[in-house]
């Protein structure tokens, strides 16, 4: 058999989301057993199969696992895979387009309670179909998106085209693009009547991914709606806004510091990108799961519990010492200082130079140069 590197093999395999798969293993155990019944899942776009695998033989309950690929030579290699784990009464596996095949189930009434859509790029092709074949009423919906340069702001009109939403080149563009993908999912799904709420979400590296719940109804879908909003960034002193709108008012200066240059993003998804409760259950499977990056995983798992309901966009303390032209504090001292102080302070896991808290842009530049007065 002859050996590749996973950039020059005819069939894609990134071993770099091993992260990605070992946190959607407990993701869909956890949401299983919130079901507390059997549970089938479709994943569309499976290159050689292995995240596939990986549910039909890691995530207890999971009785059905559809995996595709158009390339021919992926989808002999999945079927290979499947004989080899002895899998054949758990996986199906298809040789089709992705929505062609989202399709095609959908026409013939099968229905699953997980879509998977990891893509290379963005997931928007991808929606329709897979709202045709997941069951609204107790559907999860997994998403992975990999075009981070639309959704940072680096290519602003892609991000239009691919999200509806206008994007921003700021410290916190990844939670941003978040936000996006989230909000791009709540106004596609309430073509269909389905709500939207949001269980789990992260950014690792090259790509953010999101663990949805969905619900069934012109009201729920009405509810993930009004969720929505809009980010107004000053580019003088960086203060950031969440406005809960549908359609943004007119912005004619900063509320903090009078300046005009007033950036708006969006819509996006305004509420928590985080289920506390759901990522606690996470934890609970973890320690039932053999994973090979788990102390990762467990490190990214408490710092999400963490921040779950911490409010919107983190500040990086580099770039904020900068600002406010002083040194860098201590992380630690830093945010136990603004607890001292009454304020909610916690780590996140989109940068682990960074914070998230209720204190605004200003207030903080004001406490940084306090805290290291004399240091």
């Amino acid at each position: 058999m002859e050996i590749f590197e996973p950039t020059e093999a005819p069939v894609f395999y990134n071993p770099e989301m091993e992260l990605s798969r070992d946190i959607s293993v407990l993701a869909l155990q956890a949401y299983k057993d919130m079901l507390n019944r059997e549970m089938s899942v479709c994943e569309p776009l499976s290159g050689c199969g292995i995240r596939g695998l990986r549910y039909a033989k890691e995530v207890n309950g999971t009785v059905k696992v559809v995996i595709n690929d158009k390339n021919p030579i992926a989808a002999k290699l999945m079927a290979l895979n499947v004989k080899l784990n002895n899998l054949e009464d758990k996986v199906q596996v298809f040789n089709r387009e992705a929505c062609a095949l989202m399709l095609e189930l959908a026409e013939k009434s099968t229905r699953f309670e997980v879509v998977d859509i990891d893509p290379f790029g963005s997931p928007s092709p991808f929606l329709d179909s897979a709202f045709k074949v997941i069951k609204s009423r107790t559907g999860m919906l997994c998403l992975t998106a990999t075009d981070m340069a639309p959704l940072c702001g680096v290519h602003k009109n892609a991000c239009i085209r691919k999200y509806g939403s206008v994007p921003l080149r700021v410290e916190y563009c990844h939670e941003l693009a978040v936000r996006i993908l989230i909000s791009y999912v709540v106004r596609e799904a309430a073509k269909y009547e389905i709500g939207v709420e949001p269980l789990f979400a992260y950014y690792y590296r090259h790509h953010v991914r999101v663990f949805l719940k969905l619900s069934e109804g012109a009201g729920r879908a009405d509810k993930s709606i009004r969720n929505l909003g809009y980010v107004l960034h000053c580019r003088d002193c960086n203060h950031r806004e969440v406005v809960e709108e549908v359609v943004p008012s007119k912005i004619d200066k900063c509320v903090e510091c009078g300046s005009q240059k007033v950036e708006i993003g969006g819509p996006i998804w305004t509420k928590n990108i985080i289920s506390k409760d759901f990522c606690s259950k996470m934890m609970d499977v973890f320690g039932s799961k053999h994973l090979g990056k788990g102390k990762r995983v467990e490190k990214m798992l408490r710092l999400a519990i963490l921040e779950a309901n911490a409010p919107p966009f983190y500040h990086i303390i580099p770039l904020l010492s900068k600002q406010a032209g002083v040194t860098i504090p201590p992380k630690k001292m830093l945010i136990e200082h603004l607890r001292s102080l009454g304020y909610i302070a916690v780590e996140t896991h989109f940068n682990p130079n960074a914070i998230k808290t209720n204190a605004n842009r200003g207030e903080l530049v004001k406490i940084i140069k306090e805290l290291t007065k004399g240091a």
